[in-house]
């Protein structure tokens, strides 16, 4: 791949002697030049005129064109608008009502074969509609209501067609997209409708069930083949605050490979042209990206962005601010050659004297400032104490959340963790190493969580785990229970269980200082006031701790030295008859993994983000087909060291899970699992097997031993 700066003849705003940054991105390689010189490529730029907006058949009126008594106009609207109500009965009447006085009136007609039931009536209007389109091929309403009729008459391959036609007509009319999205709903085609979903939303606000469906569809339907509408719709959606972003990564993903190639070998794209690149900016600066080949990309303008600067040039801020971005997203996982770190050291010292002015502001060195976001938090920054003193409000505006995410917010949690009460001492070696682990950096860092909504502690592990019902105690479906999260980390568990029950009182409990404060910090934020956080080891609880009616530890009991005796240790706090929550790896799901793992041992490797970068850097070079590419959390630091750079893991079987509830008494509830894998277990063997059975959970991860990649997660019952 080659990124090329268009010379000083095609961008005027360079002078004579810019560099010309050109990174070729070879099959496994990303090598870096820099050339004087003009680069011949000329930038065009389309100017799309939009027409007039049209609006939708469902929403409001077309003007009826064969009537020119506006009085007969206007009872034909009123007709219309009924019939966009669901008011068929009511329509029908009316239309009735008025062919008595005006019988051949033919947009009455093709009203009445939107609402009747008569097969012939339909089809009359049908023969209608194929008469005004010859007549009048612009005729929106006839062309609509064709699209409609060919539905109701059960001909959906010609509905869909004649949809598709008229958004070719008219692409910027969102009536079009509205009727194919409701024809791909009713007969369940998921993929055109999210399509005509994210089209409409580029064009009008999307209504309550569309924004709900979006929320279902955005996380398993991925786009391919972006239009410029598509591309319009799905810069909307990303930039809506009712969606998360991250819901929308697949796509996104698919969206940055497909504009430039990335797949390919020896692709050029245009430098100039990626930093003006409206929907890149988007989707760089507002979703975390875990894809090889757009890494590569990023990390490619970043270093032509430095470089560029070093020179005293002006570089692309826009651009600059996006990887900033996104690198605080992935923790700063992107490499850094040596020849980068040299510069970033310089302008940090540079910068770091500068701050010692008795007048300094971070106006001052707003680009420099800007250039180091894009390698480390600012709270990193050997000056950062100097920059806490000048308060956020007298920022720079693009600098402003960039400060406040990697310096202040950073500062709040260091200064939060001192504070977080702690119920007994660390002193299992195990445990002192796994918090050390974890101070490093709070895991995983989050900024968006959507919770299901306000119900029962019984209705939500019901959707999670069906077969849990026989076990629920009554009390579940009150809410009158105390919930403990052994092992919260950064949060998100208790704070979408005090979300979805904000009359359960909710104890969250976890080895990191740092990750507690991230927790705490965010609790507040949202105004939550059912949680309380604190410091403790599972294996040295006090004795007055909880009881407990539900405990979930997920994510946990495989860093410790005996997760059975862990277990035990939390069995003391949980009320006989109640559930509890466990997650652990899958050993088969691992496997490449806990290659790696070994690897990293052998080479007695530490756990500083150096190590980790440069580690992962020849890991991608080396292995461009390894499935550990395809796990999320390589594409974060703080996450990578976790997956495969923790001290203390464990792996687990089904024998040995099945052994270990028989030692602790427990009794397998059934799976965690709100779609993927219940589906592939009931499609395996039948819905009459539940997800309790061990031989049956044997027979399926042998057949798919991927399928428990994330974790086993699985709900026990306490015997009473």
């Amino acid at each position: 791949m080659f990124f090329r700066q268009v010379s000083n003849t095609e961008n005027k705003t360079k002078d004579k002697t810019s560099p010309f940054p050109c990174l070729r991105r070879q099959r496994n390689s990303l090598s870096y030049v820099t050339t004087l010189g003009n680069v011949a490529k000329i930038c065009s730029i389309l100017l799309i005129i939009i027409p007039p907006h049209r609006s939708s058949l469902a929403m409001k009126d077309y003007a009826i064109a064969d009537v020119p008594d506006q009085d007969l106009n206007n009872k034909l609207q009123n007709i219309q608008r009924l019939i966009a109500k669901g008011k068929g009965p009511a329509a029908l009447t009316q239309i009735d009502k008025f062919l008595k006085h005006y019988p051949d009136n033919k947009y009455a007609k093709m009203l009445k074969g939107l609402v009747s039931k008569k097969e012939e009536e339909i089809v009359q209007a049908l023969r209608i509609c194929d008469a005004l389109i010859k007549q009048n091929p612009d005729d929106t309403f006839a062309r609509l209501s064709y699209c409609q009729l060919f539905e109701r008459n059960g001909h959906t391959g010609e509905a869909i067609n004649e949809c598709e036609l008229y958004i070719k007509s008219w692409p910027d009319d969102p009536a079009g997209y509205t009727q194919l999205a409701e024809i791909s709903r009713a007969h369940e085609d998921w993929v055109r409708y999210f399509i005509s979903l994210t089209n409409l939303a580029g064009l009008q606000e999307l209504n309550t069930q569309q924004t709900n469906d979006i929320k279902q569809l955005a996380p398993i339907v991925t786009l391919r083949n972006f239009s410029p509408n598509l591309i319009r719709g799905f810069t909307a959606l990303i930039k809506d605050k009712r969606f998360t972003p991250y819901d929308f990564s697949r796509s996104a993903k698919n969206l940055l490979i497909e504009r430039y190639n990335l797949n390919q070998e020896n692709v050029e794209v245009d430098f100039w042209a990626m930093a003006n690149d409206e929907i890149l900016l988007n989707i760089v600066s507002l979703i975390r990206i875990d894809n090889k080949e757009i890494e590569e990309l990023l990390t490619g303008l970043r270093l032509a962005i430095l470089d560029i600067a070093v020179q005293g040039h002006s570089f692309p801020v826009e651009l600059a601010q996006a990887i900033a971005y996104q690198c605080y997203y992935n923790d700063y996982v992107f490499h850094i050659s040596e020849a980068e770190e040299q510069a970033i050291n310089k302008l940090a010292t540079l910068l770091s004297k500068a701050c010692e002015g008795i007048s300094w502001k971070p106006e001052d060195n707003e680009n420099e400032l800007l250039l180091l976001s894009m390698y480390s938090l600012l709270h990193d920054f050997e000056g950062s104490s100097l920059l806490l003193k000048h308060e956020l409000k007298i920022w720079p505006m693009r600098l402003r959340e960039l400060a406040k995410l990697s310096l202040f917010d950073i500062d709040s949690e260091i200064q939060t963790s001192k504070n977080i009460p702690t119920l007994s001492d660390i002193e299992n070696d195990t445990s002192v190493s796994v918090q050390e682990h974890y101070e490093k950096n709070p895991y995983p860092r989050w900024s968006s969580l959507q919770a299901k909504g306000k119900f029962s502690v019984a209705e939500f592990l019901l959707n999670n785990c069906p077969e849990a019902k026989k076990y629920i105690p009554k009390r579940y479906y009150k809410n009158d229970i105390n919930i403990l999260i052994a092992g919260c980390g950064t949060g998100r568990q208790p704070i979408i269980h005090a979300l979805n029950y904000p009359k359960v009182k909710i104890t969250a409990i976890d080895l990191s200082r740092r990750s507690l404060a991230y927790a705490k910090l965010k609790a507040e934020q949202l105004k939550l006031n059912n949680i309380v956080f604190y410091q403790a080891d599972i294996l040295n609880l006090p004795d007055d701790f909880g009881p407990f009616d539900y405990i979930e530890c997920s994510g946990v009991l495989h860093h410790m030295a005996d997760p059975v005796a862990g277990s035990q240790a939390l069995l003391k706090y949980l009320r006989p008859g109640s559930l509890m929550n466990i997650g652990l790896y899958s050993k088969s799901a691992r496997i490449e993994i806990t290659q790696t793992q070994n690897d990293i041992r052998e080479k007695r490797l530490g756990t500083d983000a150096k190590t980790i970068r440069d580690y992962r850097h020849q890991f991608m070079q080396e292995h461009p087909e390894s499935p550990l590419l395809k796990f999320k959390d390589f594409y974060n630091l703080s996450e990578c060291r976790d997956l495969i750079f923790h001290q203390h893991e464990q792996c687990f079987t089904w024998e040995r899970i099945e052994s270990a509830l028989q030692v602790l008494d427990l009794e397998l509830c059934g799976l965690w699992d709100n779609g993927g894998i219940r589906n592939k277990f009931h499609e395996r063997f039948s819905k009459a097997y539940d997800t309790s059975d061990f031989n049956k959970l044997k027979i399926l991860e042998e057949n798919f031993p991927n399928i428990f990649s994330s974790m086993y997660q699985f709900i026990c019952y306490k015997r009473s």
